[in-house]
C-alpha cells in the first residue's frame, strides 16, 4: 500500500510540474510573439491566473464527483472495492470529463 501511495504522489507531483512548465512555456512565447510584433506585453489585459484557477476548480469538482460516486457504490455494494479497475475507470472518467469541460470554458 505504501508504494502505491509514493507512486501516486510521485506522478501527482510530476503532473503538476509538467503542467505548470507547459503553461509558463506557451505564456513565454506569447509574450515573445507580441514583443516581435511590438506590442508591449504590459499593455495586454491579462486574465491568465483566473481562468487557470476556474480550470483548476472544474477539474477538482470532477474529482470529488468521481470520489464521490465512488463511495456511494461501495457503501451500496462493498464487494466493488475487491474489482481494482472499477473505482478506477469511474475515477478516470469523471476526471475526463471534467478536463473536457474545463478545456472548452474559454471566459473568466
Amino acid at each position: 500500500m505504501l508504494v502505491a501511495i509514493t507512486i501516486l504522489l510521485i506522478s501527482l507531483g510530476s503532473f503538476i510540474f509538467l503542467g505548470w512548465l507547459f503553461s509558463h512555456k506557451a505564456e513565454h512565447e506569447e509574450k515573445m510573439k507580441l514583443i516581435e510584433k511590438g506590442i508591449k506585453p504590459d499593455m495586454i489585459r491579462n486574465d491568465g491566473s483566473r481562468v487557470l484557477w476556474k480550470k483548476m476548480g472544474i477539474i477538482a469538482v470532477g474529482l470529488g464527483c468521481g470520489l464521490f460516486i465512488i463511495s456511494i457504490l461501495v457503501w451500496v455494494n462493498p464487494k466493488i472495492v475487491k474489482v481494482n479497475s472499477m473505482p478506477l475507470a469511474i475515477l478516470i472518467v469523471c476526471c475526463g470529463i471534467s478536463l473536457i469541460v474545463s478545456n472548452k470554458e474559454k471566459r473568466p
